[in-house]
């Protein structure tokens, strides 16, 4: 099964991610659990390409979700500037509060929930491609 959706480089592009989010889970029947980890590492990759994805911002990101037997497979891609999240040096949350360096935390919840994660710069495009298994 697969859903395609575009959203804007906008704050409204997380409230359309938020309702197709919605319309995937009751139409794919996936658990409250699985959507809640789905929803926070979107939202978190959206809000990264909103901020800092720089050039226009009515140029779309377009997302394809795709489920399988035991995964989800979503790709993300907009035409930002290169942007490469997997070469990103973890966070050190052992250190203090006030001896970190702002930023980072969202990537680290990429990578928390998420099991497999590939970036590639295709044609102008960022491509940034993440599994699920549930």
């Amino acid at each position: 099964m697969i859903h395609l959706f575009q959203i804007l480089k906008d704050q409204d592009g997380l409230t359309i991610l938020n309702n197709q989010l919605n319309i995937v889970s009751k139409k794919w029947n996936i658990l409250p659990k699985d959507i809640i980890h789905l929803n926070l590492v979107l939202d978190e990759l959206v809000t990264n390409i909103i901020e800092h994805g720089g050039g226009c911002s009515k140029c779309p990101i377009e997302i394809r979700m795709e489920k399988t037997d035991n995964q989800f497979k979503i790709q993300l891609s907009d035409g930002g500037p290169p942007f490469d999240p997997t070469q990103c040096k973890p966070v050190d949350v052992t250190l203090p509060i006030e001896k970190r360096k702002c930023g980072g935390l969202g990537l680290l919840f990429v990578r928390k929930f998420s099991d497999c994660c590939s970036y590639e710069r295709v044609k102008g495009k960022n491509i940034f491609q993440f599994t699920k298994k549930f």
